[in-house]
C-alpha cells in the first residue's frame, strides 16, 4: 500500500483540478480510513482506485459529521476519479454517494437523476459487496417523497441483492429502512416485532438510526420508558461517533417522547438542539421534520397559533423540496 502522500500526489495526477481540495484533507484521516473501509474494487496498481477507495470512508465520516462542504467534495472527487478507472461498480457506488449527498442537502432533482443513472450502472454491473446501494440510497428519496408504496418493496429488494452479495451491513441497513416504514405507516407494534430486541450487532454508520427508529416505535405504542432510554442511547452513540446527521432525527424522537411525558422544557431543548444541528448542515428535510414535531409539542401545550406557524414552516420546505 502507498503511503498517504503518495495517495494524494496520484490524487494530483488523476486530476489536476481537484488537488487542492484532495490537500485539504487530513493525512491522517486519509490513512486511517483507507485501513478500516470496504471498498469494492481496490487495485493498488492504478493510481485512480488508490484514490477513489478512501473516499469513500472519508465522504461517509464527513457526511455523518454534518460537515457538507468536505462531504460534496469527497463525493465529486469520488465520482470524477471512478469515472477514470473504467471500473463501472466503483462508479456507481461513488455516484450513489453522490446522490444521497444531494438529498441532504436539498437537491432533490440533482439526487433523483443521480441515483437514477447509477441504478442503471449497477444493473450493468456484476454483483458485488455494494450492489445495494444505488437502490437503497434512492428509496431514501422515495421514502421522503411519499412514495412509501415504492420505497418499501425497493428496500426489499436492496436487503435481498445485499443479502446475496453476502453483505451483512447492507442487509441489516435494508431492514432498519423497512422498519422505518412500519412506523411512518403507523404500525409501531410490527417494527417493533421485525426488528425485534437483540441489538447486539449494531455498526456505527446506522446505529443511529436504528435506535432513533426504535424509539419512535416505542414512543408511539406508549412505552415512555423505553423510549427515552433509546432515545438517549441514540443520543450517546451519534455524539460519540460525532454523527450529527442522525442525530438531528435521535434529538427529534427524544422530544416527541419527551413531549408525550409532558416535560415541555426538556423537549424543547432537545428540539432546539435538532435545529440548530440540522441548519448548520443545512439539512433542510431534517429541518422540516424537527419544525412538524415542534408543533405538535405546541399543540399539546394549548398554543395553535404557533403550532400553525412551525407546521406552515415544515411544509414550505416540505413542498419545496417535492415531498407529497
Amino acid at each position: 500500500m502507498e503511503p498517504c502522500s503518495g495517495i494524494i500526489r496520484a490524487a494530483g495526477e488523476v486530476l489536476e483540478r481537484h488537488t487542492e481540495r484532495v490537500r485539504r484533507l487530513r493525512a491522517s484521516e486519509i490513512s486511517w480510513h483507507y485501513i478500516q473501509g470496504r471498498a469494492p474494487a481496490q487495485r493498488p496498481d492504478t493510481p485512480d482506485a488508490l484514490v477513489a477507495a478512501p473516499l469513500l470512508s472519508l465522504w461517509l465520516a464527513y457526511l455523518a459529521r454534518g460537515q457538507f462542504g468536505r462531504s460534496l467534495g469527497c463525493a465529486e472527487l469520488g465520482a470524477a476519479v471512478a469515472s477514470k478507472t473504467g471500473d463501472t461498480d466503483l462508479l456507481a457506488v461513488h455516484t450513489a454517494n453522490l446522490g444521497l449527498q444531494h438529498f441532504y442537502m436539498g437537491d432533490w432533482r440533482e439526487a433523483r437523476d443521480c441515483l437514477e443513472r447509477t441504478v442503471g450502472l449497477s444493473r450493468g454491473t456484476q454483483l458485488s459487496y455494494y450492489s445495494y446501494l444505488p437502490s437503497a440510497y434512492l428509496d431514501v428519496l422515495r421514502k421522503a417523497e411519499g412514495a412509501w408504496e415504492e420505497a418499501t418493496r425497493c428496500f426489499s429488494e436492496a436487503g435481498a441483492i445485499a443479502r446475496e452479495a453476502g453483505n451483512g451491513e447492507g442487509t441489516r441497513y435494508a431492514e432498519v429502512r423497512l422498519v422505518e416504514m412500519e412506523v411512518l405507516r403507523g404500525r409501531p407494534a410490527d417494527a417493533i416485532a421485525r426488528l425485534g430486541p437483540d441489538l447486539s450487532d449494531l455498526t456505527w454508520w446506522y446505529e443511529v438510526l436504528l435506535l432513533s427508529v426504535l424509539a419512535e416505535a416505542y414512543a408511539d405504542t406508549d412505552e415512555a420508558a423505553r423510549a427515552e432510554e433509546l432515545a438517549d442511547l441514540a443520543l450517546t452513540r451519534a455524539r460519540h461517533t460525532r454523527n450529527r446527521l442522525d442525530g438531528v432525527e435521535a434529538l427529534r424522537v427524544r422530544a416527541k417522547g419527551l413531549s408525550t411525558q409532558g416535560r415541555t422544557e426538556e423537549a424543547t431543548a432537545a428540539l432546539e438542539q435538532a435545529l440548530s444541528w440540522a441548519r448548520s448542515m443545512p439539512y433542510p428535510y431534517g429541518e422540516a421534520r424537527v419544525l412538524r414535531e415542534y408543533s405538535m409539542l405546541h399543540l399539546r401545550e394549548g398554543a395553535p397559533e404557533i403550532a400553525r406557524k412551525r407546521l406552515s414552516a415544515a411544509l414550505e420546505t416540505f413542498c419545496g423540496l417535492g415531498a407529497t
